[in-house]
């Protein structure tokens, strides 16, 4: 005892016509909640990641005037420096040079945002764990390099004291690159 060939084939025609229409109410659905053609899909797409970078560059624009100060400092501090040994100036170095930082600062800041948006939402987890340890770690790191610079431009004591002091957990390497 079986089903006959014919029903069963009834009952395929039946199922496959009503997972068709089942997925012209989802597309009717999904048009409906989206809206639009394909070229106003994609328009509402990328006016929505704008608004998401826009966000996080709202987060991390503090870190960054802080770090713009620092690495101001640290170039016009290195460019008095470069005078006193004789090397020339070249303007399009000392624009270029804090420029590239500042960009590939705000990127690495960016995607701890984004990453930190990603974690789970926990009691013990503070807020934005990785973008203020990576803010920190920016921040000491360039002040690292200002303190040694204004020590080497004062003569000071106390500066040197500081900075081999942050030093010992920070290396930076200062053997010349070819």
């Amino acid at each position: 005892m079986g089903i006959p060939a014919g029903l069963c084939a009834d009952l395929r025609r039946m199922a496959g016509s009503k997972r068709k229409k089942m997925k012209a109410e989802a597309s009717e659905t999904v048009r409906q909640i989206i809206g639009g053609t394909p070229g106003e899909v994609l328009a509402k797409a990328m006016i929505s990641a704008a608004v998401a970078l826009w966000n996080n560059l709202q987060v991390i624009s503090g870190s960054i005037f802080g770090f713009g100060i620092l690495l101001v400092v640290d170039a016009w501090m290195g460019a008095i420096l470069a005078r006193r040994s004789g090397k020339d100036f070249k303007p399009g170095k000392f624009i270029a040079g804090p420029a590239k930082k500042i960009v590939m600062t705000a990127a690495m800041l960016t995607c701890t945002q984004v990453v930190d948006t990603m974690l789970p939402k926990a009691s013990w987890l503070p807020d934005s764990p990785l973008f203020f340890g990576a803010a920190a770690f920016i921040a000491v790191t360039q002040l690292l390099d200002v303190a040694k610079k204004y020590g080497t431009l004062s003569g000071s004591k106390v500066a040197n004291w500081i900075e081999q002091k942050l030093g010992t957990f920070i290396k930076i390497d200062e053997t010349p690159k070819p």
